[in-house]
């Protein structure tokens, strides 16, 4: 059986050309699908608001800003049809009063709805429920003030934290 399949490898690997034939080629074409294939996946997010206020607004945004979701804007008649169809992997659905809630400092919630469990659902309820906390806070602190809210909301977004690293002479003890 050894014998078999030496032999088999010496006469394939006689010519230089079988050898770009067998390995080489494959490899390259495997590698070319795998580029243009895993590129361009974005997940598909059906989205249903009936808030049209500016807390889900700018949780939207938020959503628009990752390269990773592809939101689209439907109502709620063809959602489940799109969901069963696997033309959207979720949908996120903003209920009427929903800023107004959130301003207010009541905690509200947005439906999330799936077929099942993914990554795609795990990362979206994650994004949507820390950008409700954060804005639940901002409403708590605007307590109920549509105005003081925005403002509240147009500084958070257009503040940038800044990390300092300094140096930090190390001394060292002598114990003797």
């Amino acid at each position: 059986m050894f014998k078999i399949i030496k032999n088999t490898f010496k006469i394939l690997f006689r010519k230089p050309s079988s050898i770009l034939l067998l390995i080489v080629i494959p490899s390259l074409i495997t590698l070319a699908f795998s580029y243009m294939l895993g590129s361009e996946m974005k997940s598909s997010v059906g989205l249903i608001n009936k808030d049209n206020g500016i807390v889900s607004d700018s949780i939207i945004d938020k959503l628009e800003r990752t390269d990773t979701f592809s939101l689209k804007k439907m109502n709620e008649d063809e959602l489940d049809c799109a969901i069963v169809g696997k033309e959207i992997e979720l949908a996120i659905i903003f209920e009427k009063d929903f800023s107004s809630n959130i301003i207010n400092g009541d905690l509200d919630t947005v439906k999330i709805k799936s077929i099942g469990d993914s990554e795609v659902d795990a990362t979206v309820s994650s994004l949507v429920s820390s950008e409700i906390s954060i804005l639940k806070s901002l409403g708590s602190i605007a307590k109920g003030n549509q105005d003081k809210f925005e403002n509240l909301l147009k500084d958070f977004n257009n503040s940038k934290l800044d990390y300092n690293l300094n140096k930090i002479k190390e001394q060292k003890i002598s114990v003797y």
